[in-house]
């Protein structure tokens, strides 16, 4: 796979699960309200265990992209096609 789609592929991952969880930090109880079912009994558990994930994910995701992003500016460049014409 090209660095740069996958550079851009754990960006977009990266930004949806830090969306998600931010909106699990801010709605704490969006199973109970979205599902009607406490499976936790209420505790939040079960949403702190999916906050904790998202977050590993998500910084996962983003130094992923972040070192993908630096060895493609680091990296010298291929030759272009002109250049390997006139070197012909």
């Amino acid at each position: 796979m090209h660095a740069r789609r996958r550079f851009f592929i754990a960006l977009v991952l990266g930004s949806c699960f830090a969306l998600m969880f931010l909106a699990t930090l801010a709605w704490h109880d969006w199973i109970e309200i979205l599902f009607g079912v406490t499976p936790d009994s209420g505790s939040g558990a079960l949403e702190w265990s999916i906050l904790l994930g998202l977050g590993l994910i998500a910084i996962g995701s983003l130094t992923l992209a972040g070192l993908d992003w630096r060895r493609t500016r680091m990296s010298p460049q291929a030759p272009s096609i002109a250049d390997k014409a006139t070197t012909s």
